[in-house]
């Protein structure tokens, strides 16, 4: 088990989905389920033993960790909301500190103004970065432009993605005159959010 150590989000992300895709969810787990994220969960308001005292810009930062006493990263912060999501209670959603999520997010969104996201603070940047972070802020309701936007007039940016949203800088090539443009969808096709982010906030 040591080796999947940093993975405990991801753990219960697979065994809570796998158990809901068979319409068999644990729902006598929920709590427990809960109450263990809790405890890989930074911010003002997470456990102590989530709470890195001893790292400088760590501390209440927010966002979710694989496993107690470790740093926050995306891809358990991916997993961790995926996974309260499908245990879809009240308790489970209550649970997700928004305010600090979305903290975390802004705190990670590289400097540079090239529009990717480390996976961690002074990680390595990669496409896993950016959608984790686009994916779990479009499910929070949290998928701000100050989250999304960068300097358009860029032109060392633009010049592989017009939206600013890959991986890291040179990541894409440029797409082709024959590629499909995204369509903008109406309003009453879009799937409404669970969440409601002025309260998040």
């Amino acid at each position: 088990f040591v080796s999947l150590d940093s993975s405990k989000p991801w753990i219960l992300y697979w065994i809570t989905h796998a158990l809901h895709l068979l319409h068999a969810d644990p729902h006598h787990l929920s709590s427990r389920i809960v109450n263990t994220l809790s405890h890989m969960q930074h911010g003002p308001n997470a456990p102590v033993t989530s709470s890195f005292h001893s790292l400088e810009g760590i501390k209440g930062i927010g966002g979710y960790s694989g496993g107690p006493n470790q740093i926050p990263h995306c891809a358990p912060t991916f997993a961790a909301i995926l996974a309260l999501c499908t245990v879809g209670t009240k308790e489970a959603l209550n649970s997700i500190d928004r305010s600090s999520i979305y903290r975390f997010f802004i705190s990670i969104r590289d400097k540079n103004n090239t529009g990717a996201f480390p996976m961690h603070v002074g990680g390595e940047i990669d496409s896993r970065g950016t959608y984790t972070v686009l994916a779990i802020a479009r499910i929070l309701n949290i998928l701000t432009p100050e989250l999304t936007g960068i300097d358009n007039n860029n032109d060392k940016n633009d010049k592989n993605d017009k939206n600013n949203s890959n991986g890291s800088p040179g990541a894409l090539a440029a797409p082709s005159e024959n590629q499909p443009q995204p369509q903008e969808q109406g309003a009453s096709s879009r799937r409404s959010s669970v969440f409601s982010f002025e309260s998040a906030r």
